[in-house]
C-alpha cells in the first residue's frame, strides 16, 4: 500500500480529506479537497476556460495529493 500525502493540496491535511467510498478519486474528491466546483477542476485539468493561476495551480496540486489519473 502507498502511503498518502500529508497535505490535500489546500494546505488541509490528507486525512481531512476523504475520498468519495471509490477505489480511486475522483473529480468530486479534488473539488471538495481544492474548495472549487466540479466544473473549475475539469477547467483547470484541461486547461481550458479563464482561471485565476492561483486557482488552477490549487487543483492541480490537490488532484496531486489524491492521487487522481486520467
Amino acid at each position: 500500500m502507498s502511503e498518502r500525502p500529508t497535505t490535500a493540496g489546500n494546505g488541509a491535511p490528507a486525512e481531512a480529506i476523504e475520498p468519495s467510498g471509490t477505489l480511486r478519486p475522483t473529480i468530486r474528491d479534488v473539488a471538495r479537497a481544492a474548495s472549487v466546483s466540479v466544473g473549475t477542476v475539469s477547467k483547470a485539468l484541461n486547461n481550458n476556460g479563464s482561471l485565476r493561476q492561483e486557482t488552477r495551480e490549487r487543483v492541480i496540486a490537490a488532484a496531486k495529493a489524491l492521487g487522481l489519473r486520467p
